[in-house]
């Protein structure tokens, strides 16, 4: 775990702000013609927000090989996606809809967001990977919930995991818990105010590699897979994104907090492989969104903090 000092007594602020104009000026879709959706509540910023202690945070997300640790050692738990055998796949995980329907998976679409799938027998040990024979259909659909995952996905971070997966999970690594949204925002800023990434201002290096993994191309039909990922990264593809050491806070997957979004939902933060500039710009700092307790997906993960580190 990194440890996080505390803020200065006058604190940091959370939420968006617009970068300073001096900053260089990055290409047309980047955030000096964008502001954030309202509803989101990113906006105002909110000064001034204080932590008096500090505490300790995952390098990484959590891992499928870190979760299969967990299982393994308290088989009785039954995680979300197998207690209603049933969670949210993006669409370009399946080479195509015949093959979708000849393993019997579909459930159905969302109607809001119709390319997400919801469906039966897809589990935190079966994440989508990158694979040279199947890159868009290469996850398992019949292991069990003490079955190992495949020795190449012990690297990806776990998704299809609940918010009550995740917080059991930190509680069984030595009395973790998941970061509040506040000392989730302060860990991935890396002691820097004003920035829209972890690292700064530009998405891209001055090499113009890409720091995070994220969508390229025209969503939801067409991923470019410029910085070399269709769906999740295994650690280690990406350097760390902040002074603090930390690795994939925006991009990736995204990562459940403790904070309630609204009655509801909670709030998770730091993006996904799927967001993409013209219509989720969300692998940022401040962005936010929700998920309701029980929701799991293939683009959503965590990592644990802790008050005296492990």
């Amino acid at each position: 775990m990194i440890h996080i000092p505390p803020t200065s007594p006058a604190g940091f602020t959370m939420g968006w702000q617009q970068p300073p104009t001096s900053s260089p000026t990055p290409n047309p879709l980047d955030w000096h013609d964008w502001s954030p959706n309202p509803l989101d509540g990113e906006t105002p910023p909110k000064p001034n927000v204080v932590i008096s202690k500090p505490f300790f945070i995952d390098r990484y997300p959590v891992s499928v090989g870190d979760f299969w640790a967990f299982v393994h050692s308290v088989p009785s738990y039954i995680p979300t996606s197998y207690e209603f055998n049933d969670t949210y796949v993006f669409q370009g995980e399946f080479a195509s809809l015949d093959v979708s329907e000849s393993l019997n998976v579909i459930n159905g679409y969302s109607q809001e967001v119709p390319w997400w799938v919801n469906v039966k027998g897809v589990h935190w040990n079966t994440p989508p990977i990158n694979t040279d024979d199947n890159p868009a259909a290469s996850f398992v659909h019949t292991l069990s919930n003490i079955d190992p995952p495949a020795l190449d996905r012990l690297k990806h971070p776990v998704v299809h995991v609940s918010f009550l997966d995740a917080s059991k999970f930190c509680a069984w690594r030595n009395g973790a818990r998941l970061p509040s949204e506040t000392e989730w925002e302060y860990a991935a800023r890396g002691g820097k105010e004003g920035r829209v990434y972890p690292w700064g201002n530009l998405d891209l290096t001055s090499n113009g590699d890409y720091r995070a993994n994220y969508f390229q191309g025209t969503f939801p039909s067409q991923n470019e897979a410029r910085d070399g990922h269709l769906f999740t990264n295994e650690r280690g593809a990406f350097p760390p994104q902040n002074n603090y050491g930390l690795v994939d806070m925006v991009g990736n997957v995204w990562e459940w907090t403790t904070t309630d979004f609204d009655e509801t939902n909670k709030v998770k933060k730091g993006g996904s492989f799927l967001c993409e500039k013209s219509y989720c710009f969300r692998y940022r700092n401040a962005a936010r969104s929700r998920n309701t307790p029980d929701s799991t997906a293939s683009n959503l993960g965590f990592r644990c903090v802790s008050d005296v580190g492990y």
